[in-house]
């Protein structure tokens, strides 16, 4: 006769699994005290908001700008005109930013993001609809996109001076690095999805996407309650902006490191700009191969991300800065005579790492140094240099590429940053000795 029963088998059953359990909870507590670990800003609730949504948002702007150099180079197989609306997008950055952020240190942050965002999204839906009824033109995307800029160049001043405002002193510089991974990690989310997206919905689909995608940050700032940027006096809008200047002059080791940066922006940067030619030209590749280079770059940055959060240097920032630099302007020089596809990919994540290394630590040191009552205007001179120039050495590879092959003139340009880089090293003991 059979004696089994089922219940005490059950039982036994549930005796042999119930000590795996708080194993499991172990584990898992183990793993959330890791990650506070490694991202303590996190646990402000404002902060980890507008991160998820800045992520999402970021994934959107990727996808778009993909989609939009692939379009311009279908409607014009022209290199120039590449470099033309990457200045399109800049270059209100390059006149607006520094307004941004004397704006950002006189009126509410959160309040700025609002429109920002807004006007953004409005821009990407037009240009989804232009594109999907077959209407749309060189100078309305040219148009469209600088409108895009204009609102990017009041976006990132407040958007960076934000940052301080949810988050304390001592997690500032966890809060910029997790800022920098989730920018670079949606560099290779962005591209890639975006590659697919234009071989199945078009280009008109990234840019609906990416309107989509502007709703994130909208909610987010929704929920975001009592933080003011304070109001200052300070006198006309010239005097309020020459404060920033002042404060720069002031301290030497923030003006030779905007020298650096601006160097690399101009000279080496732009090449970011020109992967569709890359893409089609030199490696003979399709719109996936366009969204796969873009991916390596992508992934570079997002470990150099994660490299430079997980450092915790307290000496020798300025020595790192200039040999990240070397290796950054090194690796695209490579890239620009590579004629191999998986060759160009690796070059390429290289290059993106090493930028990163030298552009976060450089975005740390200035959230670090500077004082509150200028962060705005201090962050908004750093960020036109650093997003403002690219798009300049852009039109300027775009005008000499009439003449020579742009893969030579980027490569040239790289060099040029190299050298430039080294001079102002070894002139700089501000920078020498910066910690």
């Amino acid at each position: 006769m059979n004696d089994w029963n089922p219940a005490v088998h059950l039982s036994k059953h549930v005796e042999d699994v119930a000590p795996a359990a708080p194993a499991l909870g172990k584990k898992t507590e183990q793993w959330k005290n890791r990650v506070r670990q490694i991202a303590p800003a996190l646990k402000h609730p404002g902060y980890k908001w507008l991160w998820i949504s800045s992520f999402l948002s970021n994934i959107g702007t990727w996808m778009q700008s993909l989609a939009l150099g692939w379009l311009v180079f279908q409607l014009t197989h022209s290199s120039f005109w590449l470099g033309a609306t990457a200045f399109a997008f800049s270059v209100p950055g390059l006149l607006l930013t520094l307004a941004g952020g004397v704006v950002a240190d006189h009126f509410s942050r959160r309040s700025i993001l609002m429109v920002t965002q807004f006007a953004m999204m409005v821009s990407a839906f037009t240009l989804a609809t232009l594109v999907f009824f077959k209407i749309i033109n060189l100078h309305e995307i040219v148009a469209l996109t600088a409108l895009s800029g204009i609102a990017a160049a009041f976006n990132m001043p407040a958007y960076q001076s934000l940052i301080p405002n949810l988050v304390t002193r001592t997690e500032l510089t966890n809060a910029v690095m997790l800022n920098s991974a989730q920018f670079h990690t949606a560099r290779i989310l962005g591209p890639a999805l975006g590659g697919i997206a234009i071989a199945f919905v078009g280009a008109e689909g990234n840019f609906f996407l990416n309107g989509i995608s502007f709703l994130a940050p909208i909610l987010a700032l929704a929920l975001i309650r009592n933080v003011a940027a304070p109001v200052q006096q300070e006198g006309r809008f010239w005097l309020r902006l020459q404060g920033g200047f002042s404060y720069l002059v002031e301290h030497r080791q923030l003006l030779s490191l905007l020298l650096l940066i601006a160097v690399g922006s101009f000279l080496a940067l732009p090449y970011m700009a020109f992967l569709p030619y890359f893409a089609r030209e030199v490696l003979h590749s399709n719109e996936r191969g366009l969204g796969a280079l873009m991916a390596c770059s992508g992934a570079g940055a997002l470990l150099g991300a994660i490299t430079v959060s997980c450092l915790n240097m307290a000496k020798g920032r300025g020595r790192f800065l200039f040999e990240a630099g070397l290796a950054f302007f090194g690796l695209v020089i490579l890239f620009c005579f590579s004629r191999s596809f998986i060759l160009s990919g690796v070059l390429l994540a290289g290059a993106g790492y090493a930028s990163v290394l030298m552009g976060a630590t450089a975005n740390a040191v200035v959230q670090n140094i500077v004082a509150e009552r200028v962060r705005g205007r201090v962050i908004s001179i750093y960020f036109t240099v650093a997003t403002g120039l690219p798009p300049l050495g852009g039109l300027l590879v775009g005008w000499l590429s009439w003449v020579f092959p742009a893969a030579y003139v980027i490569a040239a340009m790289a060099g040029a940053a190299l050298v430039g880089s080294a001079v102002i090293f070894a002139n700089s003991s501000a920078l020498r000795t910066l910690e």
